[in-house]
C-alpha cells in the first residue's frame, strides 16, 4: 500500500511542488498529498483564523512578521495532524517543500508495514545527523527511541562538546532539531492535536515537538538561546499526553534549504532582512 505522503506548501510556490514531487521515483510508492500551507505573511494574518477543526486554542497572534511566519508552519503541521487523525490511514509522512525524497523511505515504509508502533517518528537529516553522533549508532535499533537518544547524548558527551554536537546539558539545541520530515500515527496526531490545545504560547513547531516527546526533565531556561526553546519546558504540563517518539536511522527527505529553494521560512521583515525561521 502507497504510503500517504502530505507536502506542506503555499499555492504560490508551485516552483517548490514541482521539486518535491520530481523526486520520487516510481519505486518509492508515496501517494502525494499536497496541503495548501497557512501564509503567516498575508495581511492580517491571525492564529484564530487559521486554527484546525475543532480546536479552541487560545493564543496571541505575535507582532514580528517572522514570528506570524513561525506560528503560519506550526497552523499548518497542526492541519495535518488534523487529516491524519480523520484519515483512512494508520500513519502518514509529512514532509515541508524543500525536501527532495531519498532511497531509505523505501526502508522506512517496509519498517512501517511490518506494524511498528509509535505516535512520530523524526526522518530528517538534521535528527539523523544529531543520532550519528552518538557512537556505536550503527549497532542501536533501526528506530532509536527519543529518550534513550537524548540520555545518551547527555551522558556521552561533556558540557563543552555539546555545543559542536548542536547539544548541551541542558538540552538546549541551538539549530533546531528541524520538523521537515516525518511520519505520525492516527494516535500521535490525536495526541499533538490534544498538546497543541494546551499552548500557553506560539513555539517553533520542531523544538516544541522535541520537548513534549521527553520524559527527562533537563532543560532549563537560557536567555541567550537563538531560537527561544529554553522555556519550553517550564511551560508544558505534567498531566500532557506522551508521545512515543522515534529518530529513524536514514535520511528519508533531505532538505534542500533556503539557498536552493525560497521557502514560506524566509521572510522579509519590515528593515528589508531575510529571516530564517526554525524547523526546516
Amino acid at each position: 500500500m502507497a504510503l500517504r505522503t502530505y507536502v506542506i506548501n503555499r499555492a504560490a510556490d508551485a516552483d517548490r511542488w514541482a521539486y518535491v514531487t520530481e523526486s520520487v521515483k516510481p519505486h518509492f510508492d508515496l501517494e502525494l498529498t499536497r496541503f495548501d500551507a497557512i501564509d503567516g505573511r498575508a495581511d492580517g494574518f491571525r492564529i484564530s483564523d487559521h486554527l484546525p477543526p475543532g480546536s479552541q486554542l487560545s493564543i496571541k497572534t505575535p507582532a514580528l512578521v517572522n514570528k506570524c511566519a513561525e506560528a503560519a508552519i506550526l497552523l499548518s503541521h497542526a492541519h495535518c495532524w488534523h487529516k491524519v487523525l480523520n484519515g483512512p490511514d494508520e500513519y502518514a509522512l509529512i514532509v515541508e517543500d524543500d525536501v527532495a525524497f531519498q532511497e531509505p523511505v523505501v526502508e522506512l515504509s517496509n519498517t512501517l508495514s511490518d506494524g511498528f508502533t509509535f505516535d512520530l517518528i523524526f526522518c530528517n537529516r538534521r535528527m539523523i545527523l544529531f543520532r550519528r553522533a552518538l557512537p556505536n549508532d550503527d549497532v542501536l535499533p533501526q528506530c532509536l527511541y527519543l529518550d534513550e537518544f537524548h540520555s545518551r547524548m547527555v551522558a556521552t558527551f561533556p558540557a563543552e562538546e555539546f555545543e559542536t554536537k548542536r547539544f548541551n546539558k541542558q538540552g538546549r539545541l541551538p539549530n533546531g532539531v528541524g520538523f521537515d520530515a516525518y511520519v505520525v500515527s492516527r494516535r500521535g496526531a490525536e495526541k499533538l492535536l490534544e498538546l497543541f490545545e494546551q499552548l500557553p504560547e506560539q513555539f517553533p513547531v520542531d523544538n516544541w515537538a522535541y520537548a513534549v516527546s521527553l520524559d527527562v526533565s533537563d532543560f532549563r531556561r537560557s536567555q541567550g538561546h537563538p531560537r527561544g526553546f529554553a522555556k519550553i519546558s517550564d511551560l508544558l504540563r505534567p498531566d500532557r499526553p506522551k508521545l512515543d517518539t522515534y529518530i529513524f536511522n536514514r535520511i528519508v527527505a533531505l532538505s534542500a534549504g533556503v539557498s536552493v529553494l525560497p521557502s514560506v521560512r524566509e521572510v522579509r521583515t519590515d528593515i528589508g532582512r531575510r529571516t530564517k525561521l526554525a524547523g526546516g
